[in-house]
Formats: C-alpha cells, structure tokens, sequence
C-alpha cells in the first residue's frame, strides 16, 4: 500500500527542468564576445584614420611648396654680397664727414677804384673743410689767409661783384688761394691733399 502510494506521488511531481551545463555558456559567449571585439576594433581605425588624415594632407602642401620654392641666385644665405658691402662702405664714409666750419672775424673791408671812384666792400667769409687737420692748419697759417684774400678782394671790378656770377666767381678764387696754402704748408697737393670744400660769403657789402 505504501509502495503504490509512492508511485502515486511521483506521478503527481511536476518534472525538474535540467539546469544547463557551463560548456553550453561558454560556448554561447565565445562568438559574441568575438563579434564585439571586432566592431571595437574597426571603430577605432575608422577613427584614427579621420584624425590623421589632415596631417597627411598639410605633409604633402608643405612639401609641393618647399619643392616650388626657388633657390637663391646669386649669394649665400647669411653673407651679404659684393654690392651689399660696398653700399654699406659708401653709407659708413658718407656718414662720417661732418662739415667743419671756421670764420675769419673780422669781416674783410677793402677799396678798389671804379671809374676814377674810390669804393669800399665789406665780405664776411667762412671755410668749410671735412677734416679738422685742414681747419687747424689754415687757423695756423691765418695772416697767410688774410692777405691772400685781401688781396684778391682788392683786386675786383665794381661792373663784375653786382652780379650773381661774378660773386660766384670771387668765392672759387677765394677757394683756390686757401688751398694753395694748404698745400704750401702741409707739402701735399693733388689727391693727397683734402683742403678746404668750399668759401661762404656770410656778408657782402659794396659801397
């Protein structure tokens, strides 16, 4: 009785449902973990390929442009050529001579006759040299200068100073007397000698 009251019961049971195994999981996991992995990876190259292409594309323009970029003609890079120095030197001289200036005070007054007229002309005169050496040796040599040019002022024509061309004139004649001193007395003539540059008549009075 009991026997078949246990088959009764078993009978009665609903069934257990069999618990899978660990391999069938594993099994499951290995190809979608595989196909995640797969899509990681091609994400990611898609990515950094996007990023590194502008670079690629600045790499090839700086590179046509260094390709067209002339070369230098003429010279090296860093050393100024021939015609370069000798601007430099040309500047370097010009920039160096400063004009000097010295005035014979006083003013000259002399008088020359005009047509049986005695006249009287008062000059004030200033020398211009580029070098001291030149004014220092005419500062020296002063009674020199001062007859050298009284005597040329002495010796013009009332119808030649009242024009423009003949005052001009007087100033050369005045130029060439002091430089014929400097020579004279520094015994050097021709390019060796500087002298003074130029005569300035600073006062010019006819009476």
């Amino acid at each position: 009785m009991a026997d078949r009251d246990r088959d009764d019961a078993d009978e009665a049971a609903p069934p257990v449902p069999a618990v899978p195994k660990k391999r069938d999981l594993r099994a499951l996991l290995i190809p979608v973990l595989v196909v995640i992995g797969v899509l990681v990876l091609g994400t990611g190259a898609y990515f950094a390929g996007r990023m590194t292409a502008p670079h690629a594309d600045n790499a090839e323009v700086d590179a046509e442009a260094v390709a067209e970029k002339p070369a230098a003609k003429k010279g090296k890079p860093g050393k100024p050529t021939k015609a370069g120095e000798k601007g430099k030197d040309k500047s370097a001289k010009a920039e160096k001579r400063v004009p000097l200036y010295w005035a014979l005070d006083p003013a000259f007054v002399v008088n020359y006759q005009d047509s049986q007229v005695l006249r009287f002309l008062q000059v004030g005169v200033q020398v211009m040299a580029y070098d001291a050496d030149t004014i220092e040796l005419l500062k020296a040599h002063e009674p020199l200068v001062r007859n050298a040019l009284l005597m040329l002022f002495s010796d013009q024509q009332y119808e030649t100073l009242i024009t423009r061309e003949g005052k001009d004139k007087l100033r050369e004649q005045a130029l060439a007397e002091l430089r014929k001193i400097v020579d004279e007395q520094s015994g050097k003539s021709g390019p060796e000698s500087s002298g003074p540059e130029s005569v300035y008549f600073t006062s010019f009075v006819m009476q």
